[in-house]
């Protein structure tokens, strides 16, 4: 007996979802969201190592503005996870959350807090100018919106990871 299964499409929300973060905030290198733990992983890209006291003080930075954030917004006991990766000369910030609390402010106070901390040493794409106009980049803000909501209702089964590669954005099941 052949035995030929159905393929289980993977759900376009998670695909957006993560696509349009990449479009959205251009400082994020790449996101990630693993299922077993239903968390999103989103990581900064430096052209520069930190050391030991500078990763420490960029994470108590993110810690206290993101948990700053969460209770203005009503959000207790959210559970976040920061650790620093080197290759050669970069550095890569890697900042895991549980995508049940996520939202979109908060994505986009992670993106701010790293332009306004690191500036040019975010190694951000040098072929294009990844930034959307206003009008798309609000469009692209409801979009994560609406899908953040969806998502958190129906839960992703896919693990998928997202990159930003030149001037176009990859998102792809793992």
């Amino acid at each position: 007996m052949w035995g030929f299964g159905k393929k289980k499409k993977t759900n376009p929300d998670g695909v957006n979802l993560l696509a349009s973060i990449l479009v959205c905030y251009p400082e994020i290198t790449t996101i990630s969201y693993e299922p077993s733990e239903q968390t999103v992983e989103i990581t900064f890209a430096l052209n520069q190592r930190m050391d030991e006291k500078e990763y420490t003080t960029t994470v108590n930075f993110i810690w206290e503005s993101v948990a700053a954030y969460q209770s203005l917004q009503g959000l207790d006991d959210v559970s976040m996870e920061c650790s620093m990766e080197l290759q050669g000369e970069m550095g890569f910030l890697h900042i895991k959350r549980d995508l049940m609390s996520l939202t979109r402010g908060e994505v986009a106070l992670l993106a701010t807090l790293m332009r306004e901390r690191f500036g040019d040493k975010l190694a951000l794409d040098t072929k294009t100018d990844m930034r959307i106009d206003s009008e798309s980049q609000a469009m692209q803000e409801e979009i994560i919106e609406r899908i953040l909501g969806n998502v958190q209702q129906v839960r992703l089964s896919e693990r998928l990871v997202g990159i930003r590669e030149e001037d176009h954005v990859v998102v792809f099941n793992r």
